[in-house]
């Protein structure tokens, strides 16, 4: 048996005149609904650095 469980995200952006508007989608293995989407506009303004 196996603990094993897959996980895929992919997303969209597209660099608007006035911002950024995105698509994503995920997928999660053995949940009961595993995709999710959203559509999102704007900037990241409170975004943690990676080093952090």
């Amino acid at each position: 048996m196996s603990d094993r469980a897959y996980l895929a995200s992919g997303s969209l952006i597209y660099q608007s005149p006035v911002g950024p508007i995105w698509f994503n989608t995920s997928y999660i293995e053995g949940l009961p609904d595993p995709w999710a989407f959203s559509l999102n506009f704007g900037y990241v303004i409170f975004a943690q650095r990676s080093s952090e």
